[in-house]
Order: C-alpha cells, then sequence, then structure tokens
C-alpha cells in the first residue's frame, strides 16, 4: 500500500493537530472511526457529510482551520513521497550529496582530513591553540562512536543540529511517549506493534505520515508540546522519527549539540 492508498481511510483524527483548537480536536477524537480522511475531503468541498463535522464545522474560520490541516497533512506526506526529506530551513548534519553513502565515506574527505590536519599541528613543537586541541578531541570521539554506532547510515541523514539540541534535552519519558503512541498507531494499521519506523514490520508507505497522526493514540497537552519540538526542528513526518532509534538515542543524548555543529561545518567544509 502506497500513502496515497492509505490516507483517505485514515480517521479523521489524523489531522486533530496542529491548526485546530481544543474543541474540534476533541470532535474528531469522539468521531473515532466513523469518519475518514477521505469523507472529511468531501465535507471540506461539498459541505456536506457526517453531521458531527456539519456541526462541529459550521463557520467559515472552523472549516478553514480544518482544511488546513488536511492541506498541511497531504503536503507533508507528498514531500516525503517526493523524496523532500531535509527542510532547507534546518541545518542537516549530513550533506546533500552524501545519499547512499555510509558513514565511513562521507567523513572521509572533512572529518578524517582535518583530524590529520590537527593531529600533525599538535604534534609540531611550539604550543597548540586551545580552539585545536578541543575539535581534535571532539570530532576523534565522535567518529569513533558513530563509525561504532547502530544504523548510522539511516538516522544520521535524518538529524539537523537543531534537531540534536531538542533531543539532547528530551526527556525519557517523552521519548516512551512518542514510542507509544507510534506502537498503538501501527497496530492500528497493521494489527501488529512497532515502536518506530526503525523496526523491519514497519512499512515503508507509512514513514510519510506526519507526526501530527500520533497524536490521537495518546492525545494530551504533552503529546501535542512533544510532536511541536520536533515539528519546529524538521522531523515532520514518521520516517524522521529514526532519530529516536535505540542507537540514535544513546549517541544524542551523550552528545552535546555544539558538537554536532562542529562536526557538520567539518563535514560540509565550512
Amino acid at each position: 500500500m502506497t500513502f496515497f492508498e492509505l490516507t483517505d481511510d485514515l480517521p479523521a483524527a489524523s489531522v486533530a493537530v496542529p491548526f485546530l483548537k481544543a474543541r474540534q480536536r476533541e470532535l474528531l477524537l469522539d468521531i473515532g472511526e466513523e469518519c475518514t480522511l477521505g469523507e472529511v475531503a468531501q465535507f471540506l468541498e461539498t459541505g456536506a457529510g457526517h453531521p458531527d463535522l456539519t456541526d462541529g464545522f459550521n463557520t467559515p474560520v472552523r472549516r478553514a482551520q480544518l482544511k488546513q490541516s488536511m492541506d498541511w497533512f497531504d503536503r507533508v506526506g507528498k514531500a516525503w513521497v517526493g523524496k523532500q526529506r531535509r527542510d532547507p530551513r534546518f541545518n542537516w548534519v549530513v550533506p546533500r550529496n552524501s545519499t547512499g553513502r555510509r558513514i565511513d565515506q562521507i567523513m572521509a574527505n572533512g572529518v578524517d582530513r582535518k583530524v590529520r590536519r590537527l593531529e600533525r599541528l599538535s604534534d609540531t613543537p611550539g604550543p597548540s591553540s586551545i580552539s585545536d586541541l578541543h575539535d581534535l578531541r571532539v570530532l576523534k570521539r565522535m567518529r569513533k562512536v558513530l563509525l561504532a554506532g547502530e544504523s548510522v547510515n539511516t538516522w544520521l541523514r535524518f538529524l539537523s543540529v537543531e534537531g540534536a539540541n531538542v533531543i539532547e534535552k528530551m526527556r525519557s519519558a517523552d521519548r516512551t511517549l512518542l514510542m507509544t503512541m507510534m506502537a498503538k498507531g501501527s497496530r492500528r494499521l497493521l494489527a501488529t506493534s512497532c515502536h518506530g519506523p526503525w523496526e523491519p514490520t514497519f512499512p515503508r508507505a507509512y514513514r510519510a505520515l506526519p507526526i501530527s497522526w500520533l497524536y490521537q493514540f495518546e492525545p494530551s497537552p504533552r503529546a501535542i508540546a512533544v510532536t511541536n519540538d520536533l515539528l519546529r526542528v524538521g522531523c515532520s513526518n514518521v520516517g524522521h522519527l529514526f532519530v529516536l532509534s535505540p542507537g540514535a538515542w544513546s549517541i544524542l543524548k551523550a552528545t552535546k549539540s555544539s558538537d554536532w555543529l562542529l562536526f557538520r561545518k567539518t563535514l560540509h567544509g565550512v
């Protein structure tokens, strides 16, 4: 099943966030499985549909908000399917031209070359700058950690410096909340639980789903706050949550966002 075949049959609550007010969110959650996104689209086009939709979205403003949510959901999903998965507003760690290359190949030019240069400087008689010694320590440590890391070739391309900062500060309880939502969502779609897109049984088509789709499975203010934090740093789709995989989480929690910034600048030759 493709993303486009999937969406029409999703519950209307899939677009409960991020643009609707609390009362309209509750309405979509209460409708449950009775109304699908396909029916929401028909309602917006014709004005006729499920009675709860016609009652709850009975003003131009409310209908406009619902349409905004629908349009955003569609746009974010299509961007993923079209391989536009890295919003240019953010500082993605891995360069754009590195798609399909392994982490050792990506680091060969920028990081490895700078490490060798800094090592030569540190071996040269005379004082080395504190900045050079700091950069050398950071880059050598990150090189070692990433080469030994789990599934680095997959999750690193979905990491921005801004995202690293958010995940560094994220509470374990918030990661657990996201994984719980993904498990409930996958059980709804697949009749089996997957805690994230990194699990082999999680279908590739479902990675395109906007992360706002998760809200319906644990609707709470905290769920909105956590997903909004991720949206603000370019993690707009379920597939972006590869950065919460066990291997990624352990590295990101142990690495400062300033170290990721240095690593990115080195990879990009800045």
